[in-house]
């Protein structure tokens, strides 16, 4: 009879403990079951950039516009860069939110040298819906921002100027 209460204590004991991390395992995963958020980091140049992602499952009002990288028939569930931060030094490059908010499924992140400053190179997603983008920096400011299609470049893409009546700092 103890045997059985030994036993029945210790399957008890095995069980709370098999849920108990089935539950932390979860908190872990994030919203709706996804992993945890990604960090991506570049240096290069005399610039870094740090470049944080976020879990959103998609709406229908969402689907009418999609962002880039995006495929409403395949999966309503896009990991959205959430944030886009730079600094040249110790200086913070003042990066617009339309400079990155609608990309999705980050796959690189790299930085480059150009002749003004630096160019922050991001590719995403995969095959038709694989994207790239350029967004090139002047000293402490985003000047312009383009994307292209990662499988038909020369056929979609989209091109922002981004214009500041101070003067780039350099």
């Amino acid at each position: 009879m103890r045997i059985k209460w030994v036993l029945l204590a210790v399957a008890v004991v095995a069980a709370t403990v098999v849920v108990t991390l089935c539950i932390r395992g979860r908190r872990r995963a994030g919203p709706a079951g996804f992993p945890k958020p990604t960090v991506m980091r570049a240096e290069a140049h005399g610039y870094r950039a740090v470049l944080k992602t976020r879990d959103v499952v998609a709406t229908e009002d969402d689907c009418a516009t999609p962002p880039w990288g995006a495929d409403c028939a395949f999966s309503r569930r896009w990991r959205m860069v959430a944030s886009l931060r730079i600094w040249r030094g110790r200086e913070e490059v003042d990066v617009p939110r339309s400079a990155f908010a609608d990309l999705c499924d980050v796959n690189t992140l790299a930085i480059g040298r150009s002749s003004r400053g630096c160019t922050v190179n991001l590719t995403g997603s995969d095959a038709g819906n694989s994207w790239d983008a350029l967004i090139d920096v002047t000293g402490t400011r985003v000047v312009e921002r383009t994307v292209s299609s990662g499988e038909f470049p020369e056929n979609h893409y989209e091109s922002t100027e981004y214009v500041s009546k101070f003067p780039p700092e350099m």
